[in-house]
């Protein structure tokens, strides 16, 4: 029987070269212009070198290139006399590093093997803190699974570490993205939701923005909820007219859901009945009736929501830590428009321990929400109740005091929705309660059809 211990091997390779490090070292001296070329396209850091004496020979020498002091080896070693007195630095030193490497041209050969070597360490202590994890008993195997995931992708890859975008070519991708907004008046900055009004508010969800839609049980926000999801993932809106007003085209998006209280077989129901045009509360009723010509309904109805790129997680006491490793997976796969979570109050956070107060564990949630957010670079839509003392007042609309636990939800989210009507009415109101990037105090007039469990926007009379 083969041993489940995964054996290692005989000899291991040692994590770190001093010897490239000095060759590299004296690589760079030979050829300042050339070194300059090597460090910026390789984006070499001291953190690629072990040996205290080469991380500040090459800190120094980077610091000399960037400031445009001129590098040889006088105003090297003059600038390492003067930052590090204790040790010395000796022109005839550096001489013996410059003579000691071959030709400049090998030092982006050098460099490589420190980048490669200093990933491999980054894995080694990843690795570690894994094993440690696995042996912390306070920890269940789910929180460690997650917190393991996490950890691996946030080591990345250099080309990945590369892709942030500096301060010039962000200033430039604005600039285009404003540039084309004038260009084409209607078109939305962020992700369209299929409501004109609130498209025209906050210019859709904005890509990092983390989004509450509070309502009051039975208020309806789970059916808003999916009535945005819908209509993102058609690309179009209630009456099939394409989100980006400026075009012509549909451009559905993926939208992954974690519904936390509903099945999704419930889900796909409501959906199906409401695109095959029959009312969800004659199939709830004790003997559903349906004639004939609603086979035909449901046909139709199942072609239109079949094929949407909706992708439902379903499942009750799903943890934030999970929900973040799920939501990786998914944007492996296939690059998210939304996420949306159902709802905030059902998220467990055991990273918060057991003896937290629930203030504390709800602001758990909405900090690693937004996080989220910034991570994937999309919007997310979370759902979250209102206290119910807000039946106890004469004024009943919303405010964001009204929100349980208000004060981590209102600080971490970019805007907060509240939707209210009174009980038995079809009138409801969509208020924004805070936006983080525009005019507060919006307020979009809506319509709820019970019977398919719609939100449509109010004419305007």
């Amino acid at each position: 029987m083969a041993d489940s211990k995964t054996s290692l091997p005989a000899i291991q390779a040692p994590l770190s070269d001093p010897d490239t490090e000095r060759a590299l070292i004296g690589a760079l001296l030979i050829e300042p212009e050339r070194a300059s070329n090597v460090i910026e396209q390789k984006h070499l850091t001291p953190e690629h070198f072990t040996e205290k004496r080469y991380r500040q020979l090459f800190t120094a020498l980077d610091e000399l290139l960037r400031n445009g002091g001129g590098l040889d080896i006088v105003t090297l070693a003059d600038k390492l006399r003067a930052r590090h007195p204790e040790e010395p630095t000796t022109i005839p030193y550096l001489t013996q590093l410059m003579d000691a490497a071959p030709t400049s041209l090998h030092a982006a050969y050098y460099a490589d093997i420190l980048i490669e070597l200093h990933e491999r360490r980054k894995i080694d202590a990843a690795a570690i803190q894994i094993s440690a994890n696995a042996h912390d008993r306070q920890q269940t195997p789910e929180l460690i699974r997650a917190n393991a995931e996490q950890t691996l992708f946030a080591l990345g890859t250099p080309e990945q570490a590369m892709s942030e975008l500096s301060w010039a070519q962000a200033s430039e991708q604005s600039y285009t993205e404003i540039l084309d907004l004038i260009e084409h008046p209607g078109k939305r900055s962020g992700l369209p939701t299929g409501y004109p009004t609130l498209d025209v508010a906050l210019g859709g969800f904005a890509p990092g923005s983390l989004n509450i839609l509070g309502a009051r049980p039975g208020i309806g926000k789970t059916s808003l909820a999916l009535n945005i999801v819908e209509n993102v993932t058609r690309g179009a809106d209630l009456y099939g007219n394409p989100l980006d007003p400026t075009s012509a085209t549909l451009t559905p998006r993926d939208v992954l859901l974690f519904s936390l209280e509903m099945p999704t077989e419930q889900l796909t129901r409501r959906m199906l009945l409401a695109h095959a045009g029959l009312p969800a509360q004659l199939f709830n009723a004790r003997k559903p009736f349906f004639d004939e010509s609603s086979k035909d309904d449901l046909r139709r109805g199942l072609e239109e929501i079949r094929n949407l790129p909706l992708h439902v997680e379903a499942r009750g006491g799903l943890d934030i830590a999970d929900i973040r490793a799920r939501t990786r997976r998914h944007m492996r796969k296939h690059p998210l428009g939304l996420v949306v979570v159902d709802y905030i109050g059902l998220v467990h956070n055991k990273a918060a321990g057991k003896f937290q107060n629930y203030t504390y564990v709800i602001a758990g949630i909405t900090r690693e929400l937004k996080s989220m957010a910034v991570e994937f670079k999309i919007p997310i839509l979370a759902l979250s109740q209102l206290n119910r003392n807000i039946e106890q007042r004469a004024n009943d609309e919303p405010q964001l005091s009204d929100l349980r636990d208000s004060g981590s939800i209102e600080q971490d989210a970019d805007t907060v929705l509240f939707l209210h009507r009174k009980r038995g009415e079809n009138a409801t109101k969509l208020h924004l309660a805070k936006y983080r990037n525009g005019q507060e105090g919006v307020t979009i007039n809506l319509t709820f059809d019970g019977k398919f469990t719609r939100f449509s926007e109010a004419k305007a009379a």
